[in-house]
């Protein structure tokens, strides 16, 4: 799905008189570099209101409100400001499907603005620097540059976390997550249904995480384009955060449906994405990949296979690399009498 562009200024901000509805162009960040609106994946019923990149070809959503929610009629549902100063997404019925779900907004009058980082916030509508909420706190699968993914040591503190898409063309989230480690190390960890670890950052050494190496600039990965930092802000919070040093390069980092993590840059010639780091590196090295009763093959054009005698238990979700549900027999066990 091609990104929505168009030559005409579009506005960046949602406000109780003036809501963002399918049948409206999606808003625009002020240099144009991100839309917030509705838009269906490929091969799905589903619709669902998020963040994408406005100027590249290729259709990439990076931030999604309604994960576990989707709607199925975009033209009558709406992204308003509630009477409690909220931003919240309604459907057809006016039901609240998603909200920014603040408690005390303690402002009078809110909108919600989206920005050239990516980041959708809800803000004071007399001074939008006011920031009352904010996605960059509440992460999908995508880290976009200037977030900070980390925790906060207060007590009930939150704690920022990246979830892979269940599928490709599902929003929903997934098995597999990236989080900094909750026992209190400087570490980040690879989880499998927030149980099972699969592979760690090793410790922050001040320059470098000790299981990534290709950090240095002496490696042969193009690190010299970003900023890295990790940080402790006394007993108040920790988390590690990237920037960018040429603002005219498109990067993003992604847990994708396969389990793996990528820092990915956009080629503007091939109009594609191109993965220039990865972990695990090799995907068989991702706990429960392909699920029960199947098998994973390095070098593969598809990783995971049915074992002999299976099939798989979802044929559309293998399809769209979701092979959590594994596989199934294909003639059941004839169960002994006695």
């Amino acid at each position: 799905m091609a990104a929505l562009q168009s030559a005409v200024v579009f506005a960046d901000t949602v406000a109780a008189d003036r809501p963002l509805s399918g049948s409206k162009r999606p808003l625009v960040s002020k240099r144009g570099k991100f839309a917030l609106g509705f838009f269906q994946p490929d091969n799905s019923q589903h619709w669902y209101l998020g963040i994408w990149y406005n100027q590249i070809s290729k259709h990439t959503p990076v931030w999604v409100a309604n994960r576990d929610s989707p709607i199925f009629d975009p033209e009558s549902s709406r992204l308003t400001i509630s009477d409690e100063g909220n931003m919240v997404l309604l459907d057809r019925s006016r039901t609240e499907v998603w909200s920014t779900n603040v408690s005390k907004i303690g402002s009078s009058s809110t909108v919600g603005v989206i920005l050239d980082s990516g980041n959708l916030v809800l803000a004071d509508a007399s001074n939008t620097s006011v920031v009352l909420w904010q996605s960059f706190d509440h992460f999908g699968n995508t880290w976009l540059p200037g977030g900070k993914l980390g925790r906060s040591k207060h007590a009930g503190g939150m704690s920022t976390r990246l979830v892979a898409w269940k599928a490709q063309n599902n929003p929903a989230p997934g098995v597999f997550s990236l989080e900094l480690d909750p026992d209190g190390t400087n570490q980040y960890l690879l989880e499998w249904n927030r149980s099972q670890q699969y592979w760690t950052s090793g410790n922050w050494t001040g320059r470098i995480f000790t299981n990534v190496p290709e950090m240095t600039s002496t490696s042969s990965y193009p690190t010299s384009m970003y900023t890295f930092d990790y940080v402790v802000n006394g007993d108040n919070e920790s988390y590690f955060v990237y920037d960018i040093k040429d603002d005219s390069v498109t990067t993003r980092f992604v847990v994708d449906e396969t389990g793996r993590i990528l820092f990915l840059t956009w080629l503007k010639v091939t109009e594609e994405w191109m993965p220039f780091w990865s972990q695990p590196k090799v995907p068989c090295d991702v706990y429960s990949l392909c699920g029960r009763f199947s098998a994973c093959t390095e070098n593969a054009f598809a990783s995971c296979s049915c074992l002999h005698g299976f099939s798989e238990q979802n044929t559309d979700e293998w399809l769209q690399r979701d092979h959590t549900s594994g596989c199934r027999r294909n003639v059941e066990l004839q169960h002994c009498s006695s």
